[in-house]
């Protein structure tokens, strides 16, 4: 019998097929049984859609190049797709067909055999096509089913990068309408915790942080319930990302150091890179730089020991961070273009957001405005197409920094509000302290009004403390200025009027 969420997970393709454009789905299988029911269902939801199948294996590159020259409209569903992946001219000449493919309405489907890292593979020989992709699918037949009869399940149907917001919330309803009908199966409690896990994952992205805090936490239950040591692991990991982002880094570290116990034990090196990076984050945003680049060293090393292409993005940009905070923006850089370069191969566009924000700073502290500014933009761009809510804050804020660096501080002011208003939305705590005191810093600095100032800097420096940022001095210093030019007694007049003094 078909396990009952079976057609709301192939409805996710469906979806992803029924506009009448250019759609590139990658679909990951393991048994012909698979295949067979997805083409099936397409046929019944598509009927008026031509098909043609061609095969890497029986076709060949050029057969399939050939076919591809006038593609037909509808569905192109090419088969053994890992047979052309070490074809140079094949792989090149189809990068090169992006844009002209992308103008016809159709939907390509390349269908790999699971495992054989396949994914890496293609996304490294083909970028340009990879960066169309709407999705990528892993339909997997257990050999031993977890809830019982012969039925197709799947190990999910996974987004490796959201390309729009859109995207996530779909994938994210999606979820947590299986995650319901799951909870009343017998037995399905393994696969729950999976399915919560990535729930988490989406919502932390969409800067959802107490949903995000609340689902990894039920996640956390099942797997040690069911005894799943690898999403015991994974889920203190996004734990400890949560509520580091909400400036709790005391537990935040506890649970990072947890998690990085599991993964040592069991020998799981992607987890423990991961974590290994996500605990140097902690340390930084402490200001002890040392100890955090001792970690991220660590995590590099692992993640380019196993592969990990996507991990080993992130690593280089958070080495760079190190080095920035540091002055040294010549190495910064270096490691950032590294970054950017990974993250764009493998079309990772949260990454990229990420990367080109902090590329901006090394050309701001250059004095490269105009530079800094493009970075920042084409930066912001991406963080609100994807719904990165944390990141469009950031990059709003550092936006603001390139109009004040100009004089502007009206245009600087709006973008700070700006920001200011997603990071009180989604909880970001560090960012919020960042933010007030740029505002406060223009309100006093260059528009010369202390009494309004004051309230901000003494907000940036009561969050700053919470967290134990050692920015903590920055508005410490200002508020010591302001002090000194209002005198004790209007100053502790002001401070007493304020409610949160």
């Amino acid at each position: 019998m078909a396990h009952p969420d079976l057609l709301s997970e192939l409805a996710l393709i469906e979806r992803a097929l029924q506009p009448e454009q250019f759609r590139l789905l990658v679909v990951q299988y393991n048994h012909h049984q698979v295949l067979v029911r997805l083409q099936d269902r397409l046929q019944t939801v598509f009927p008026t859609r031509a098909w043609t199948q061609l095969d890497g294996s029986r076709d060949g590159a050029h057969g399939i190049l050939v076919a591809l020259q006038q593609p037909p409209s509808g569905l192109i569903l090419i088969h053994h797709t890992e047979a052309l992946l070490d074809d140079d001219a094949f792989t090149r000449s189809l990068n090169q067909r992006r844009d002209a493919l992308s103008r016809h309405p159709l939907g390509l489907i390349l269908l790999l055999p699971t495992g054989g890292n396949y994914l890496y593979r293609l996304s490294r020989a083909m970028p340009d096509i990879w960066s169309l992709r709407n999705l990528v699918a892993e339909l997997h037949l257990p050999p031993d089913p977890i809830l019982g009869g012969q039925f197709i399940t799947l190990d999910g149907i996974r987004y490796v990068s959201f390309s729009t917001q859109e995207e996530a919330a779909a994938e994210l309803n999606s979820l947590s309408a299986r995650i319901s009908e799951l909870q009343v199966i017998p037995g399905s409690r393994p696969l729950l915790a999976v399915l919560l896990t990535r729930k988490g994952k989406i919502q932390l992205q969409l800067g959802e942080y107490e949903a995000a805090q609340a689902t990894f936490l039920q996640s956390l239950e099942l797997a040690q319930d069911v005894g799943d040591r690898v999403l015991e692991a994974t889920a203190l990991t996004e734990l400890g990302e949560v509520l580091a982002r909400r400036g709790d880094y005391e537990t935040a570290l506890q649970y990072l150091e947890n998690s990085l116990n599991i993964t040592r034990e069991i020998g799981d090196k992607s987890g423990e890179g991961t974590t290994l990076n996500n605990i140097s984050q902690i340390y930084a945003a402490r200001g002890d730089y040392e100890t955090a680049l001792q970690y991220l060293e660590q995590s590099l090393r692992i993640r380019r020991e196993i592969g990990d292409k996507s991990g080993e993005g992130t690593t280089l940009n958070n080495i760079s961070q190190i080095y920035d905070a540091r002055g040294d923006y010549e190495t910064a850089l270096v490691y950032l273009e590294h970054s950017l370069r990974i993250r764009r191969e493998i079309g990772d566009k949260s990454g990229e957001g990420t990367t080109l924000n902090n590329l901006s700073h090394i050309y701001a502290a250059r004095g490269d405005y105009e530079t800094a500014l493009v970075y920042l933009e084409h930066s912001l761009r991406i963080r609100r197409e994807i719904g990165d809510k944390s990141g469009e804050g950031t990059t709003l804020n550092n936006i603001s920094q390139i109009y004040a660096a100009r004089g502007d501080y009206g245009t600087a002011l709006q973008y700070l509000e700006k920001s200011l208003r997603i990071q009180r939305e989604i909880g970001d705590i560090n960012g919020l302290a960042i933010t007030l005191n740029n505002m406060a810093t223009i309100v006093f600095q260059q528009q010369d009004k202390p009494e309004e100032a004051l309230p901000l800097f003494l907000q940036s420096y009561q969050l700053f403390k919470q967290i134990g940022s050692p920015n903590e001095k920055v508005p410490m210093s200002y508020l010591q200025a302001i002090r000194e030019q209002l005198g004790p007694a209007r100053y502790q007049e002001i401070l007493q009027s304020l409610p949160s003094a």
